[in-house]
């Protein structure tokens, strides 16, 4: 049984609730499941006795390429930011901007119409 989700590296695992169903103490059978809240964990009534059904964690992550598209994202957001400052302090950095961007422009019209 799975009792956790942990977050790993780009994931991010919400919360969710605790409930603890009601179980008749007074009057168990074999077989009968509660929630052991002190311990947060499932017990199992063998006839005699509250069994502990031990669990484990389960992590996700995402794999390599994702975790890769993101770094570079990430990096390309930051070299962008980098730029536009640069631009805003150097007016040479701010022209060579305009004039790629109107380049781009005419190129990508050229392609259109051939």
């Amino acid at each position: 049984m799975i009792k956790t989700i942990a977050a790993g590296p780009g994931l991010a695992v919400a919360g969710g609730t605790t409930t603890y169903p009601y179980v008749n103490m007074n009057n168990a059978s074999a077989g009968m499941v509660r929630y052991n809240g002190n311990s947060q964990n499932l017990e199992i009534y063998d006839g005699s006795s509250w069994m502990t059904m031990y669990s484990s964690a389960a992590t996700i992550t995402l794999d390599y390429d994702v975790q890769t598209i993101l770094n570079w994202a990430r990096d390309k957001m930051q070299e962008d930011l980098r730029l536009k400052e640069l631009a805003q302090r150097h007016p040479g950095i701010r022209d060579l901007q305009e004039k790629l961007e109107v380049m781009l422009a005419l190129v990508q019209q050229q392609e259109k119409t051939v």
